[in-house]
Order: structure tokens, then sequence, then C-alpha cells
């Protein structure tokens, strides 16, 4: 194993000392072809038969050289380089074709880049909070509204049953939407924000960046006049000084005192906190005891319920347990209802029907670059004929079909990489434009940017391009005969002027 990973350094140090091993190689062959000259003339030769003997022991000159660069190189990597030059060469010659492929490839690539960083952000990045996939939105039922009303936000005191005797839940919280006017810093302006529970930002398993979260005596009625803001409403009113931590805003003619400073990458789902592009959160207050309006058992449904199931626990498992304490909470009400549970995993609430739809999108602009694939193959295939002479030479000097295949396909491969190079930089702007204009219905719009997975995607969209349009043709060109393809193209060339008499030199054919 050793001697063969000190082979494979050897050979791969070798690529990059190719031209001092060629002089090398020449300056130890012509030691060892002038030594047995000089043996054979000892021997009495002459110089002339000393030569001749000398070169005649040693063999081919060009094959021996051939041999040892095999021996010391890596055969598939100087192929492929072979291959790439070659190519560029070849791409070269048609400038034009070369720039209207490259421009095609970057618009049907840049699509589906641009498309496919949308629904990386909304569909396949997990939500930024501590093992999302335990966070689960808790909803409520009363089959006899279930007519009017099949699905009923939380409860406040129903919430209260839940932290205490739904032991399935690791922790549950509450928020809603909620507005305040904001005074005394300037001219006044209504805010948006989210008055949740104390334990809410414990439950998503987020930290602020600065100060603290809420205590759990700030849910009680009168000790509750605090805020956390948001990193945008922070840099935007406070400029991103971190001295604003203990100083009071004025919301609703209350001052408040801000106790924390949530990170700029945190995001609350805009479904539950009201919040989308135009409409940004400014604050988090606690709740601050109950309204008047929130004390019955079955009253004001107005809240969103999230719960983090404890380890090992089964949402099927933590629903049973839900509908036991439900049950229990209609009998205590006594208002001849029941009430019943319900779990819906909290990134299908995010995410909502958009589901579908960027779906749909990504399988339409898909369709587009399949066209682009399409209309490049079709203007490769017009190029077939040019190309026949060429594989045929390559064949008859004994290239396999395969090589000459492969060697067609690298060329497609530069033409789709750097169509897709382009299509990376053209998303981008692309992306600016589609979240400006997409309605605020699609989740997660400000979350969009190009990372690894992304430049991932782009890189096998244009592997994939290349390999659609470029196999049709490189197939076609090798399906013909070796000497049929000669024939027809030397027949071209001897192919006489319809009137050359009259531009025949006499005494010329």
């Amino acid at each position: 194993m050793t001697a063969q990973l000190r082979q494979l350094l050897y050979r791969i140090r070798s690529l990059f000392r190719r031209a001092q091993l060629d002089c090398e190689l020449d300056a130890e062959m012509s030691a060892h072809l002038e030594l047995a000259i000089e043996v054979n003339l000892r021997r009495g030769l002459s110089p002339a038969e000393a030569r001749r003997q000398a070169f005649l022991r040693f063999g081919g000159s060009q094959q021996a050289k051939e041999q040892h660069r095999d021996a010391r190189a890596l055969p598939f990597l100087d192929t492929l380089l072979q291959d790439l030059r070659f190519a560029f060469r070849m791409l070269g010659k048609s400038p034009g074709f070369t720039v209207i492929a490259i421009l095609t490839l970057a618009l049907g690539i840049g699509a589906n880049t641009a498309i496919f960083s949308v629904v990386n952000s909304a569909l396949l990045r997990p939500l930024a909070y501590r093992e999302p996939q335990q966070l689960y939105l808790v909803r409520e039922i009363v089959p006899q509204m279930a007519k009017f009303a099949p699905i009923l936000d939380a409860n406040l005191p129903d919430f209260r049953m839940w932290q205490k005797q739904v032991h399935s839940f690791a922790d549950v919280a509450i928020a809603e939407s909620t507005t305040a006017s904001l005074t005394g810093t300037g001219e006044a302006e209504i805010i948006r924000g989210v008055r949740a529970s104390a334990n809410l930002f414990d439950v998503l398993g987020a930290l602020p960046a600065h100060g603290r979260t809420f205590l759990p005596e700030e849910d009680e009625p009168g000790r509750g006049n605090v805020v956390i803001l948001t990193d945008a409403f922070w840099c935007a009113r406070f400029q991103g000084n971190p001295s604003a931590l203990g100083k009071k805003i004025v919301l609703d003619g209350v001052p408040h005192e801000i106790v924390g400073i949530l990170p700029a990458a945190f995001r609350f789902p805009g479904r539950l906190g009201g919040a989308n592009r135009a409409v940004r959160l400014a604050f988090f207050s606690p709740l601050n005891g109950p309204k008047s309006y929130e004390q019955g058992l079955i009253g004001e449904f107005d809240f969103d319920a999230v719960a983090r199931l404890k380890p090992g626990v089964t949402p099927e498992q933590a629903l049973a347990e839900l509908n036991v304490v439900q049950a229990q909470i209609a009998r205590q009400a006594n208002e001849g209802l029941d009430l019943l549970g319900a779990l819906q995993p909290l990134e299908a609430k995010v995410i909502g029907p958009a589901r579908l739809g960027l779906i749909f999108l990504l399988g339409a602009v898909g369709v587009v670059l399949l066209i682009v694939c399409a209309n490049l193959a079709g203007l490769l295939l017009t190029r077939v004929p040019g190309r026949m002479r060429e594989a045929a030479i390559r064949v008859a000097l004994g290239a396999t079909r395969s090589r000459v295949i492969r060697q067609m396909l690298t060329e497609t491969f530069l033409l789709s990489l750097a169509g897709g190079a382009l299509g990376v930089w053209i998303s981008l702007f692309a992306v600016k434009w589609f979240v400006h204009l997409a309605p605020a219905t699609i989740p997660r719009l400000d979350e969009v940017q190009t990372d690894a997975r992304v430049l991932a995607f782009a890189l096998l969209a244009s592997i994939a391009a290349g390999c659609l349009f470029g196999i049709l043709p490189a197939w076609r060109v090798t399906r013909f005969a070796p000497l049929d393809a000669l024939k027809i193209r030397r027949r071209g060339y001897d192919r006489k002027p319809q009137n050359s008499s009259s531009s025949r030199v006499p005494g010329w054919f």
C-alpha cells in the first residue's frame, strides 16, 4: 500500500515537472547511447557500424520515451488534458457558434439556478432552529363548529393546561401578531411585533445576540413591560449601538425596557407572526397576563402554539395524550362542546400551499433547459458532416469510437460549464428580481441565497446539459465507416466546376 501511494505521488509530481523530466530523459538516453557507441568502437567496429549497432541494441528512441512517459504519468489525466486542448482549439475556430451556445446555455441554466435558489430556501433548507423536526404547531378542533371552522388556533387557558399535563411535550409556547404605536423617539409610527409566552425562544432554540430572553414572571400581569428587538429594527432605530440595551421605548403610551437584541440570522415564521417582506417585525413582548377576552376555556382561539416533542416521542403518541387533556378541558368548560387537538409540523405551516407552486415552477424552467439542449443539439447535428472526416482519420489511425465520442463530449462539456458559470452570475441578478416581484405568499424569501447546494445544482445542471445536447451529435459522427467518410469528402474535393472549360489551361488533364 505504501509503495502504491508513493508511486501515485510520484505520478502527480511528474505532471508539474514534465519539461524538466523530458530533458533529463533525453540526457540520460544520450549518455547511454554514447557509452554503447564507445564500447563498440573499442571492439574494433567502424564509427558508422558502432553507431548502427548501438541504435539496434536500444531500439526506437521515441518508443522508449513514450513508454517512460506512460510509466510516470496518469494516463486518464493526460488524455483529458489533450482533449481539453483540442476542444479549446476547435471551439476557437467557430467563435460565433461558441458565443451563441454559451449565451443560450447561460440563460437556461441561470433560470434554473435562480428558481432552485428559491426552492432550496423554502423547501430544502431546514428551519433555522434547534432540531426543527421536533417542532409542531398545536391546533384545536371543535367538532360542533367544524362546518364553519374546521380547525382553530390555540386558546390561552388551554395552553396553560397543555404546559402542565401534556408530558409528551418538552415544552410548548404561544405567540400572536400584534401592533403598537411607537412614540417618544421622533415621529410616531405603527410598528408590528409578536406577543408571546416567555419561553418562546427556549422552545425554538434561539438565543439573542445581545442581552437576554424573557423571564417566566414577565408573563404575569403588570410585569411584562419589556421588549426584545429584532436586528433590523435595532439597526434602523438605534444604528446598531449595543448601548440600546437597558433603554426604554414607549409602546402605546407605556415605557418598555429593551432587554435583548435578536441576531440578524434569526427568522420568525412569517405565517405565525404576521410578517412578510413588506411588513418587518420590530419587537417581541411577553404575555403580560391574559386579557379579559382570553380567560374562557372555550373562548378566543387567537394564538399560534408551537410545541417541541420530547426525544423518542412520536407525533401520534403526543396527539393521543393531547386529546385526553382536551377532553378534560371540554368537561371543565361544561358548555356542551367537544374539544380535540391537532398537530402539524411547523415546517409544513411555514411553507403552506407554496410547495406545489414552487415545484411546478422548477419543473417549468427545467423544460426550458431541455428546449435549449434540443436546439443546441440541432445546431451540432448540422456540423456533423464537417466533423466526419476528422473522426474517420482518427478511427483509421487506431482510435476507438468511444475515444472519438469522448473527445466530442469534451467540447460540449466545455460549452456547458462555461454557460453554467455565466448562468450562476445571471442567477444572482435574477434572484433579486424574483424576490422583489414575487408574491408575499412564497415563504422564506428573505432567506434566499446562493450557497454550496445551489452551486452544486448549477454544476450538475451544466454537466447534464452538456451530455444531453452533445451525445446524439457525437454518436452520429461515429456512425459512418471511416473509408466511406474519407471517400465522400474526397469526392467533394475532386468535383470539377460546372463551367471549367473556360478556365482550363491547355495541356492540363
